[in-house]
């Protein structure tokens, strides 16, 4: 069985594309059209589904038409609309950390180059032109930027995001 520590969300199924079971995504990276990905999981009532690609069209950098196999028909693609798109982790080490979905590092620890552990990521705040990461520790909670400026390095094994924040942000905490 396939767990959630083993994927990472690379795109979303927007809708269906034609009668055959062809869908429309959108992607958070062009891992895609670069490499050679047998399958996708999905979500499906909280069980992660592996299915087995047919066929992938590039459509723009970051967006293509996906069939995959046992998906045979617009009734079927319809129902997988809307559903969040996963390949497994082996697969990160071709990704940009910059193109990886923000919500994956939700569970994440953060650690300082100077100030060392800072806290955990429990959520990702969108509402301001530049993402922030919603880091608790204790009974503190605060905002870090979620820019590619200042994370250093990600280990995907251990859940560690290693930044390097301007110094006093921890303070305002």
């Amino acid at each position: 069985m396939i767990s959630f520590e083993e994927v990472f969300p690379i795109g979303q199924i927007q809708k269906t594309h034609g009668v055959a079971g062809e869908m429309a995504c959108s992607f958070s990276s062009e891992i895609f059209s670069e490499e050679n990905i047998d399958f996708v999981v999905l979500d499906i009532e909280g069980i992660l589904v592996p299915f087995y690609i047919s066929s992938f069209r590039p459509k723009g950098q970051k967006s293509g038409l996906l069939m995959l196999e046992g998906i045979n028909s617009e009734t079927e693609a319809r129902q997988l609309s809307g559903k969040k798109l996963y390949i497994p982790k082996y697969h990160l080490d071709k990704v940009d950390s910059q193109e990886i979905d923000l919500s994956y590092f939700i569970g994440f620890e953060v650690q300082d180059g100077q100030a060392g552990r800072v806290g955990q990521i429990n959520d990702v705040d969108e509402t301001t032109p530049n993402s922030l990461f919603v880091v608790s520790c204790g009974k503190d909670e605060f905002l870090i930027p979620a820019g590619a400026d200042y994370i250093r390095s990600v280990d995907h094994e251990q859940g560690i995001l290693y930044v390097d924040l301007p110094e006093g942000l921890i303070d305002l905490a």
